[in-house]
């Protein structure tokens, strides 16, 4: 299991969010990335050993 660190922007910047969108974040994506941080997409070339992670979020 891996631990989050953040940038300390972060926090300013997930206040702006949408508090149903800040929800799902926290409750659901975290979680997964720290469990299983391979869901993402592995980058290539320079960027290879780096993991980027989508998701869309259509507030309703």
């Amino acid at each position: 299991m891996y631990r989050d660190e953040y940038h300390p922007q972060v926090k300013h910047d997930v206040k702006k969010l949408p508090a149903q969108l800040r929800e799902l974040i926290q409750t659901q994506h975290i979680p997964t990335l720290l469990a299983h941080p391979e869901e993402g997409e592995g980058l290539v070339g320079d960027l290879k050993g780096i993991w980027s992670y989508h998701f869309s979020f259509t507030s309703q």
